[in-house]
């Protein structure tokens, strides 16, 4: 029993499999008709378009027979105004050849501006990061200097108390040997007083009289030595004074003068070839800005030309700088709507790309054009178009 219900368990799963591909076959047929059925719409469509293009092409064709004979009558009459197109078709190459020139001239000019640029902001990053660590230098010199100055003057002032408060001392210790000899009093003064202190009362032995103590014994020596001894000792940790700071300071204030006068001078050099580069770029725009709106108008022309009809244009980006926006080419032939040229089909694209061509060489002519199997993609119809 249970065999049987895996078997039919099976089938069914087989069927449904089955139906699946069915209905998937089915969809596929679906869709292939919908496709097939736009596709008859389409050939519909253009069908009627030929046709419609067909009679255009049958009365132009009687406007060309007509313009023919009229043609063949004026042709006397055109020699000269061919001479003069020939002239004046020189008179454009030479002139296009010297905007050419100079145009190359241009960016040759704009290609070295832009690397005298990057070089000089080389350069002035270099000067810049020298210029920073010559100010860190300085700086560092500057708080040493101030330092050793501070440190100078508080020795000077040091000096000055110590040396008037042991003047002021050894007057005393004069007064009192010379008070005491008769009693053989004898304070020890060699014990603290040294060569240089006795060569100092020698030099000061002229200063004014000092009021003796009443007691003179009371007079205790022993933290009179100790204070003196720990004076000498502070002005000896003190450590030695840098002498040559302010030539060391002066040194690196002419290096650092002159660091900031090359840094002034680059900056000065950048802002010119910016200010030479926004004026290159407002001509530039502004020679694109005519050339593109005469492109625009002569594509309208030739496109309509072409097509006997319809509608063309050229649109720039928005929101972008003309000279790096995009340019939106679109066509609309007769009998279709506005439309991008992707849309268009080969023949179509074709001759929306000659009109294109034809309105940029009525701008910038050129002395040849070759459009090799340029009928490749036309049809008949176009094909009489275009010729």
């Amino acid at each position: 029993m249970d065999s049987a219900i895996t078997a039919f368990e099976a089938e069914v799963a087989a069927a449904r499999t089955t139906l699946d591909e069915k209905r998937e076959a089915v969809s596929a047929v679906q869709l292939d008709f919908l496709q097939k059925r736009q596709r008859l719409e389409l050939l519909n469509s253009e069908l009627n378009q030929l046709e419609s293009e067909l009679r255009g092409t049958e009365h132009r064709l009687q406007h060309l027979r007509h313009d023919l004979s009229v043609g063949v009558q004026e042709k006397a009459t055109h020699s000269q105004d061919v001479e003069q197109h020939k002239t004046l078709s020189t008179e454009l190459n030479a002139r296009l050849q010297s905007e050419q020139g100079s145009l190359q001239q241009t960016q040759e000019g704009l290609l070295a501006t832009e690397k005298s640029i990057r070089e000089l902001e080389e350069r002035l990053n270099v000067l810049r990061q020298a210029l920073r660590t010559e100010e860190h230098a300085l700086s560092s010199l500057e708080v040493r200097r101030a330092e050793e100055h501070a440190q100078v003057l508080f020795l000077e002032e040091r000096a000055r108390v110590d040396y008037n408060q042991e003047i002021a001392d050894i007057r005393v210790l004069e007064e009192l040997k010379a008070a005491y000899s008769p009693f053989k009093i004898q304070p020890p003064l060699d014990a603290w007083v040294d060569e240089d202190d006795q060569a100092t009362i020698l030099k000061k032995s002229k200063l004014g009289e000092v009021v003796l103590p009443e007691d003179p014994a009371a007079i205790e020596w022993e933290p009179i030595s100790r204070e003196l001894k720990e004076l000498k000792s502070r002005i000896s940790s003190l450590g030695a004074v840098n002498l040559v700071a302010i030539e060391e300071y002066a040194s690196l204030k002419e290096r650092h003068d002159f660091l900031k006068a090359q840094s002034d001078d680059l900056t000065n050099a950048k802002a010119e070839l910016t200010a030479a580069i926004e004026q290159i770029n407002q001509t530039s725009e502004g020679l694109f800005k005519t050339t593109f709106d005469q492109v625009r108008v002569n594509f309208k022309h030739t496109f309509e030309k072409l097509f006997g009809g319809g509608q063309s244009d050229l649109i720039l980006s928005e929101g972008e700088d003309s000279l790096n926006a995009g340019i939106e080419i679109v066509a609309c032939p007769p009998g279709t709507r506005l439309k991008g040229l992707t849309l268009l089909s080969g023949g179509q694209k074709t001759m929306t790309a000659v009109a294109l061509l034809f309105a940029i060489y009525q701008v910038k002519p050129s002395p040849f054009c070759v459009l090799d199997e340029l009928d490749a993609p036309l049809d008949d119809a176009n094909i009489g178009r275009f010729t």
